[in-house]
């Protein structure tokens, strides 16, 4: 198990650039509408809405462990899964 202490939480454009078709590794794009997503984004990546997907009508955050489990499956994410946003 890795500590918090050795997570790297940033990475550089050719490390990311080396991983792009890796598939232990997903890249998420979180804007407020998909105008930027649709137009260009970095390929493989998928969209989460943070009005829709990540936030609730109250605008808190959705913390719901069904309805993450649902956005984390449906991206293709899973406890292997180095996630990149």
């Amino acid at each position: 198990m890795t500590s918090k202490t050795d997570l790297q939480v940033v990475v550089d454009t050719q490390w990311l650039d080396e991983r792009l078709h890796d598939p232990k590794v997903r890249i998420v794009e979180v804007e407020m509408t998909p105008n930027h997503y649709q137009n260009a984004h970095i390929p493989g990546a998928v969209f989460w809405n943070i009005m829709t997907d990540l936030l609730l009508p109250n605008l808190r955050q959705n913390l719901d462990a069904n309805h993450l489990e649902h956005l984390l499956s449906r991206s293709g994410i899973t406890n292997e899964t180095t996630v990149v946003a």
